[in-house]
This record gives C-alpha cells, structure tokens and sequence, in this order.
C-alpha cells in the first residue's frame, strides 16, 4: 500500500525514548511527474543518472511506475505547462497555495498533486496520551483510542520485530497500518522500500482489545533537489520541488502531497512528426473512420523563404 505511517502508537502508556525526525515520502506523485515527463513509453534508463538517482531508479522504477495505473487521475492528477501563474493557481487549488514554481522563459513544468482522504469505518474516540519524559514529568498528546469490539481494526503480532502492527480498516477501501519504529531519520526516499519490506513480513493475529495512537498534523517540504539533472527522452529536471501533508485523527486520514519538476527547455517536451503521418477523422460510435488521409511530404506545406 503506498499509505503507511510509521507513528509511535501506545496500548499502554509507556516511555518514549529520543523521537526520530518526522519524514514523508509520496512515490506515487513523483513517478506522475516522471512519466509525464516521458509519456511515449515511461521507460526511465538511469545510464547517465547519479548515484543516488540510479539507486531511487533501480528499486523503484519499474513496480511503482506499473503502480500508477491502479491508481484513478482524481488521486494522482497532473497538468504540463510553460505557465507559472497557472501551474500555481492549480497547486493551489489543490490545496498548496505556497509552492511557488518560477518557469524560466523557454522552460516548461510538470505538476503533479497526490491527495488521499479516507474514513474509518468507524470513528475512534479521542483520548489524551501521556508518555513519560527522560528525567521525569510527562507530555501529553491529543490522541485517537479505538475498541475491538467497535472499531474496524485488526492487530498483529510480526515475526522478529519488536513491535505489533495495526490495521485499520476505512470506507473507500484502502488499509491504513500503524506501527512503531526505531529507525532513525533513514532517507526519505527509502520509506516507501521501508514500508514496502515491514508489509511483506510474516505476521500472525494477535488479541488487542484497544489501541491508542496520537493524532497527528504534518506539513513538510521533502528535499528532492537530487533528482535534479536527470535527463529522459530529452527532458531534463532543473529543478524539483515537493511539499506534504499529513492529517491522522478519530474520524479518518489523509495524506496530500504536490511535486513540481522544472525544465529549462520547453522544446523538451515536445515531439515533431517527422515521417509520414495519418490524419484520421473519427467520432465515438461509428464503425470506421469516415477520412483518413496519410501525409507524406509530398504534400507538407513548404515554407516561403
């Protein structure tokens, strides 16, 4: 599932060692963007890429991309244009009025926004968590407690790893799981990998009456600037911008991000037919095309010199 979150998760209170950085990482509005930018076969080669764009390639590259096409346009959208002022009005409407993107005169934009909203099937019930300081004294968290007997939520118990794995289940369909980590600050780019190895760990029912979790409120700009001078079909990033949200409360989820590649060149994304081409006229419900012309350049319209 591309939406896990990795939170500290408390079925009794308990102290809370030194809390890693919060991260995000959204795979689906990044490969949006790269196969936007290369929409004839969205095959990537990372011959002439970084190290750190050859490694992103090489674990990503073919399964999330095939991914996409689970995925409906109303949760990965994406608009292509040599407009700045538009390219903002639409991450704005999309609800990142602060991304800012500046198009250079003859470059060109991708823009992509990844924005899922679910609901548990049944809400939790909001609970003040408390977790006990180093050094004494407690903090307190505004916190979601759901019941077995009342909430969908399935708990496990998984195989040589320190910690259970919730699963919570909501009304559009998707699985949210929940469960604790001692990872530290690892790369961003490596959470969906992450995510990806703890899903595929054998796992077994465990007997849980209640789970509490804190609520949480994220917004962040993830740093993407390495995939900057990755070139593909001509198209070359110049510059890369991501921002994310996160909201995680009794009522549901939902998890936001936008992704902006810039290109110099517009021509980059372009493509010329160079060799004879068909012109097909055709409206949906007729059984053949009623013309159809093939246009060799016999028949291109030379320029007046």
């Amino acid at each position: 599932m591309w939406l896990l979150m990795a939170v500290f998760l408390s079925v009794s209170a308990v102290a809370v060692e030194a809390k890693p950085r919060s991260q995000a990482f959204c795979l689906a509005a990044v490969f949006k963007g790269l196969v936007m930018a290369n929409p004839s076969d969205a095959v990537w080669s990372p011959k002439s890429a970084t190290k750190d764009q050859r490694a992103f390639l090489d674990r990503y590259n073919g399964a999330a991309r095939q991914d996409l096409l689970l995925l409906p346009d109303t949760l990965v959208s994406a608009l292509v244009t040599t407009d700045k002022d538009l390219l903002n009005s639409w991450f704005a409407e999309h609800g990142f009025p602060d991304m800012n993107i500046r198009i250079p005169g003859k470059g060109i934009a991708i823009g992509t926004v990844f924005d899922l909203l679910v609901d548990w099937q049944v809400p939790g019930k909001k609970k003040e968590i408390y977790f006990e300081r180093e050094g004494g004294g407690y903090d307190h968290y505004q916190g979601v407690e759901m019941e077995k007997e009342v909430n969908a939520f399935s708990g496990f118990e998984v195989q040589n790893y320190n910690y259970p794995m919730f699963r919570l289940e909501t009304r559009q369909g998707w699985q949210v799981y929940l469960v604790e980590t001692d990872d530290q600050n690892i790369p961003d780019s490596h959470l969906p990998a992450r995510a990806r190895s703890l899903l595929a760990m054998p796992r077994q029912l465990a007997h849980y009456e209640k789970v509490s979790f804190p609520a949480v409120v994220m917004s962040a700009s993830v740093d993407i600037s390495w995939l900057k001078g990755l070139e593909v079909a001509g198209f070359g990033i110049d510059e890369a911008v991501k921002k994310i949200r996160l909201r995680l409360d009794d009522k549901g989820a939902r998890a936001e991000s936008a992704v902006a590649f810039v290109s110099r060149s517009a021509s980059s994304a372009g493509y010329t037919i160079r060799r004879p081409f068909y012109v097909i006229f055709y409206k949906d419900g007729l059984n053949f095309p009623p013309f159809v012309a093939l246009a060799a350049p016999d028949v291109w319209v030379k320029s007046v010199q």
